[in-house]
């Protein structure tokens, strides 16, 4: 009988400690207590909550753990509390990502290439029971609740390349939000991408020591350096970053011939970019040829011979020639295309004649010198001034004779470097009215020796006979003279 009214007398303090004590809202605190309720319904989970009203405030009461005693009309449980809910107890203790439900994890602030993430996250005290979550990406979360669930998928809702932040915040029963809890995600779903490379496409080097220099970008994450492959005809080669003109660089020794490079690259996200080929050649070895006149013969008598040139290259091929009656001539003269004939004039005079040639491949070696001989007979006369002024003389007509070393000859002649006469069996001519000063007559004989009625240019005197003489006083050719030594100083 005394055991029954004890057991009376605790539920009556426990009633008047529910009912009655207010402590401070932002204390924390644990308590023994007992609960007696009527009737014979027991509480059935031991993380059942009691909610009642102290004060103002909503004050939430786990039960840790429950007895039940039960005497006749009275139903008495002991139970473990937890008073009101601690400060921060909502607020949002940590937040992880993966690839999806039970995929790989995704850390924050690390590139990765998965633009669905699956978010999960709890808030600092796991036992509470929010009344739900609002969540948003790159801003602050409104005060709506979008799930009453512990995560967010965004599988049907991709996120854009670049950094990114995802925000959620939790809110008690009483409409109360947490603190907002973040999570770096940073999305990199391209690969990176080549914008340039030397030397381009289809170019031909007549060098093997050009560096390699390849452009690479990546808008996000950036290029991995470690992960990019370059392979020349297929043999992996090593590439140096290079600062200076921002590029990816091989100072290798290319190969001769046919040059083929892929480029492989990665970024940071690990997204890899499918082999970018390219193509260009190598040829660093001059052509070699040869040259004949007149298809080797050894005598001509025209200063106008056919030169048959040959050359040969063993990658690009020959383009270009030049040509010259002296090694000197020839390797200054200007380059014209080749072809395999070519007419050529060579010295006005009789004996061994020597023609140079040079060639240049498509990728601009150039041969060393070749040369060919004939020996040039002269069919054309050779012209003789008998008689003319010379020196200085007052008279303004001037008479000049001339004959040549052949019989039967043509005559044309000149004044002052002026235009040639028309051809004439004359063997003379008279220049009446000159004017005082220096004067130059020239005059050169032709002969039909072919035979064919036309004079041939090979038939032509090459070397025209000249005199040089005066006009006027023996003082106007002092001034003259004095003038000219003056201009020469």
């Amino acid at each position: 009988m005394r055991k029954k009214w004890l057991i009376l007398l605790l539920g009556c303090f426990l009633l008047v400690d529910l009912w009655g004590f207010s402590p401070p809202r932002s204390k924390q605190f644990k308590h023994w207590g007992w609960i007696t309720a009527m009737g014979t319904s027991p509480m059935r989970s031991a993380n059942y909550i009691i909610r009642h009203v102290i004060g103002d405030t909503f004050v939430g009461v786990i039960v840790r753990e429950m007895k039940k005693i039960t005497s006749g009309f009275f139903t008495v449980l002991t139970i473990l509390g937890q008073g009101p809910e601690e400060e921060g107890a909502y607020d949002i203790d940590w937040i992880s990502a993966y690839t999806h439900p039970g995929g790989f994890r995704i850390y924050p602030g690390r590139w990765q290439s998965d633009p669905t993430p699956y978010f999960v996250w709890e808030i600092k005290n796991p036992q509470l029971i929010p009344a739900g979550y609002s969540y948003s990406l790159d801003s602050d979360p409104d005060d709506e609740i979008d799930t009453t669930s512990k995560f967010a998928d965004y599988k049907d809702n991709p996120i854009t390349d670049g950094k990114h932040t995802f925000y959620v915040k939790a809110q008690n029963s009483a409409g109360v939000w947490g603190e907002v809890g973040s999570f770096a995600i940073w999305v990199d779903t391209e690969p990176p991408g080549i914008s340039r490379v030397e030397p381009k496409s289809g170019t031909l080097l007549n060098a093997r020591d050009e560096p390699i220099k390849i452009w690479i970008e990546d808008k996000a994450s950036g290029v991995d350096a470690r992960h990019v492959v370059c392979r020349i005809n297929n043999r992996r080669v090593y590439l140096k970053f290079d600062k200076t003109c921002g590029c990816f660089v091989n100072y290798g020794i290319l190969p001769e011939g046919r040059v083929t490079v892929s480029v492989e690259a990665s970024d940071l996200a690990g997204n890899r970019t499918s082999a970018f080929v390219w193509g260009f050649a190598v040829d660093t070895i001059p052509p070699t040829g040869s040259v004949q006149i007149n298809h080797g013969a050894k005598h001509t008598n025209s200063i106008t011979v056919l030169l048959t040139l040959s050359a040969q290259d063993n990658y690009s091929g020959v383009s270009k020639v030049r040509v010259g009656n002296s090694r000197a001539e020839c390797e200054s003269s200007a380059w014209t295309d080749y072809r395999e004939e070519l007419e050529w004039r060579l010295r006005p005079y009789s004996g061994r004649q020597t023609v140079f040639v040079q060639f240049m491949d498509k990728a601009g070696n150039v041969s060393r010198v070749y040369s060919s001989s004939i020996i040039l007979e002269l069919l054309a006369p050779d012209t003789i001034i008998v008689s003319g002024p010379t020196g200085v003389t007052k008279q303004t007509d001037a008479y000049f004779r001339y004959r040549c070393s052949l019989d039967k000859c043509y005559y044309s002649y000149s004044l002052d470097g002026g235009k040639w006469s028309r051809w004439s069996k004359e063997d003379s001519v008279l220049l009446v009215n000159l004017a005082p000063g220096r004067h130059v007559f020239s005059v050169r004989a032709s002969a039909d020796v072919n035979g064919n009625h036309v004079i041939d240019e090979e038939e032509i005197d090459p070397t025209p006979a000249q005199r040089t003489w005066f006009v006027g006083e023996i003082g106007l050719l002092k001034r003259i003279i004095r003038f000219k030594f003056w201009r020469v100083e």
